[in-house]
């Protein structure tokens, strides 16, 4: 509340609204930016201002996005935030494609993209794993106990462009 209360008003033509869950309570608080898809976790008013103006490096809110609707699994979530923190605010211009070859807790994800023309090819390949497994609070019960489940979180060991 007291986030959407700081912003609501702030962009001039943004459209901003309050939803009452989004899931992950830990990263709250929580929010979805649109065309893009993206899910940003941990956010101030700060972050918000990068996120909605673009006046800094993506890789100065990269730490707060959750992922992308756009990403099926964990490992291409992982690998895509990888490689737009890389490419920056225009990333979201070009066409991609995520393979991924999974061997149980790791992964090679393979990120080709072109420019809006086609032309220019860049492929990321990143190793990620999975790091831990992290707790998840049970909606609804007292104190959100007990723990009825677990998420499992992605580290990207390395990241290699070629062009």
């Amino acid at each position: 509340m007291r986030l959407h209360e700081a912003v609501v008003d702030r962009w001039p033509g943004v459209r901003i609204s309050r939803v009452s869950h989004t899931g992950g309570h830990r990263f709250a608080p929580t929010g979805i930016s649109f065309p893009d898809g993206r899910y940003w976790g941990y956010l101030d008013v700060d972050r918000c201002d990068t996120i909605i103006e673009r006046g800094a490096p993506v890789a100065t809110v990269s730490a707060s996005l959750r992922g992308t609707c756009g990403a099926e699994s964990g490992f291409a979530q992982a690998a895509e935030r990888a490689v737009f923190a890389e490419m920056g605010w225009d990333w979201d211009r070009r066409r991609r494609r995520i393979n991924i070859e999974t061997r149980g807790d790791t992964a090679t994800v393979v990120v080709e993209s072109t420019d809006p023309d086609g032309r220019q090819l860049t492929r990321h390949t990143a190793e990620i794993e999975v790091s831990r497994l992290v707790p998840v609070l049970t909606c609804g019960a007292p104190g959100g106990l007990p723990h009825t489940k677990e998420q499992r979180e992605y580290a990207v060991m390395s990241l290699r462009r070629e062009d």
